[in-house]
């Protein structure tokens, strides 16, 4: 009874055991699997579906995952890694037995691991770090591993995570990096040229001449027909590269709107309108260095939706020049004139008109730091009186600080920070009547989403990126009449001769648009703000 007694313990003690290391198994591969899924590359499409960039992983590698693997490069990659994979549980027994000898110093063994062991360390990242305690660690693991993924899942993982080189992760980035092709068109030269690199990732890589000669001892011990084997040169994998690699401007500006909760993201920019624009940005940047122009941005915006169809924080961002690695439309600067329509706006809707008078004269101001201030407009000449339209078609600075002053800075500045959600990067009390003379910061961005209630009749609604994203309807922040009377003058081009002249660059041959211009002190910062009922326009 005693003896059956004790049987009966350790049986129970052993399903226990047993229990408690199938749950932490679980777990563990419920790990491993998290880690594998976090790494492929997340994908940016525009609006039409098309490939924008694929974004590199936390490692710094491409990688895009194939569901299912080409029978060739399996049957290939089963024999060259690990023969016995599909009749092991993680570990080739002949492999350690090997592995214990040399260890005896009586045997040489390169190496033991099998296809299972070497996916654990890959997702673990402790290739590098062998040491008894890592093993021990990665042995746990790959036992769960085996007891909750199919052989063929394992294969798969492995196939999608192994390094290739030169920022290639798994068999479709290495194919369609080093040879144009998808995997299931590789031919049995280009698998055994992949596969000569897995070991060296960064010496044996398709670009290196030892490759080749990997690849073709390959073929012997796999017993291929090297008659036939075609081993693509490494000069012609150097020009694949080139035309198939993934660095790309249109980056730049979109990986601030990224997260890690989805691979796949359908964008509301235009891929091909964002290129041409990114050019044309380039090309004046080169044409007006002679003026002292070292940068710029532009956003573009499709109305009434706010949809985001350009973004444009640099003309070169992989080039070196002072300020391109910078996203501009995030930087705040001087907005200049371009906060003349909102001041106006709130004039309107405290009672004055376009027609209202105001006389354009010297006026004296003391600043809250007790220095006088005497504003003056872009020419430095006085006007007499003259009328709200006039004033803010020619953009006058006196006319404006009267405006404004009239309007109440508390007020502006309530509308400012309630109704438009601005965040100054100081306190705006710091700016008081200079506001109207243009000293406000604020970045491109954030400029064109408050411009947005001109061309949807006061309604302030949030800039949209996300195709599938269903943004809150807005809210009205302007009554509809007095909207209309900013973008009656800002439409008016016959007015603002006297600062635009007859001819301008922006007079289009059609009427159905209104803009603002802005400078800041020095002509350090110019800005441009149009807009159309379909779109609107930023440029910095």
């Amino acid at each position: 009874m005693v003896r059956f007694r004790y049987i009966k313990i350790f049986g129970i003690t052993l399903l226990l055991g047993l229990l408690i290391f199938l749950i932490i198994s679980f777990f563990l591969q419920k790990q491993l699997v998290a880690i594998y899924n976090s790494q492929e590359s997340i994908i940016l499409k525009d609006r039409l579906n098309r490939e924008i960039v694929i974004l590199p992983n936390q490692k710094g590698y491409w990688a895009q995952y194939l569901n299912e693997i080409p029978p060739q490069f399996k049957e290939l990659l089963v024999k060259k890694e690990d023969k016995l994979f599909y009749y092991h549980f993680g570990f080739n027994p002949w492999g350690l037995f090997q592995a214990g000898l040399e260890r005896l110093g009586m045997g040489q063994r390169k190496a033991s691991s099998t296809i299972s062991q070497q996916l654990v360390k890959i997702l673990l990242g402790k290739e590098f770090e062998r040491n008894f305690k890592n093993k021990v660690i990665e042995s746990f693991y790959t036992l769960a591993l085996e007891i909750y993924q199919s052989k063929e899942n394992i294969l798969k993982m492995y196939a999608n995570s192994v390094y290739l080189g030169n920022q290639a992760q798994g068999m479709v980035e290495a194919s369609q990096l080093y040879f144009g092709v998808a995997p299931d068109l590789l031919t049995n030269g280009q698998i055994l040229q992949l596969l000569a690199a897995i070991s060296s990732p960064t010496e044996n890589n398709p670009t290196k001449e030892k490759n080749k000669e990997i690849a073709k001892s390959l073929a012997q011990k796999l017993q291929l027909d090297n008659q036939n084997l075609t081993i693509t040169d490494p000069g012609v994998i150097e020009g694949n590269m080139k035309k198939n690699s993934h660095l790309s401007n249109l980056s730049f500006e979109l990986r601030d709107f990224v997260n890690n909760n989805a691979r796949d993201y359908q964008l509301t920019i235009d891929k091909e309108l964002t290129e041409k624009i990114r050019e044309i940005v380039k090309r004046n940047i080169e044409e007006l260095k002679i003026k002292n122009a070292k940068n710029g941005a532009v956003i573009v915006v499709k109305l009434p939706e706010n949809e985001l169809l350009t973004l444009i924080g640099s003309p070169d961002p992989e080039s070196f020049e002072e300020g391109y690695k910078i996203n501009m439309l995030n930087e705040p600067r001087p907005i200049g004139s371009t906060v003349k329509p909102f001041i106006y706006l709130k004039a309107f809707e405290k009672g004055l008109r376009p027609y209202t008078l105001v006389d354009d004269r010297e006026y004296k101001y003391i600043t809250a730091i007790g220095f006088p201030l005497y504003p003056k407009n872009f020419d430095y000449k006085y006007r007499g009186e003259v009328n709200l339209h006039y004033a803010l078609s020619n953009s006058l600075n006196v006319p404006a600080v009267k405006v404004l002053e009239y309007v109440g800075l508390d007020d502006f500045y309530k509308f400012l920070e309630k109704d438009l959600g601005f965040k100054p990067i100081q306190s705006l009390e710091n700016y008081q009547l200079g506001i109207a003379l243009g000293t406000l910061e604020m970045n491109l961005t954030d400029l064109a989403k408050y411009f947005t209630i001109f061309p949807n009749n006061g309604v302030l609604k949030e800039l949209k990126i996300y195709s599938s994203k269903i943004l809150p309807a807005g809210k009205k922040i302007a009554n509809s009449e007095y909207v209309q009377l900013v973008n009656k003058i800002l439409n008016d081009r016959k007015t603002g001769i006297e600062q635009f002249g007859m001819k301008s660059e922006l007079n289009l041959f059609q009427e159905n648009y209104a803009l603002k211009t802005g400078t800041s002190r020095d002509f350090k910062d110019s800005w441009v703000v149009g807009f159309t009922p379909d779109f609107l326009v930023g440029v910095w």
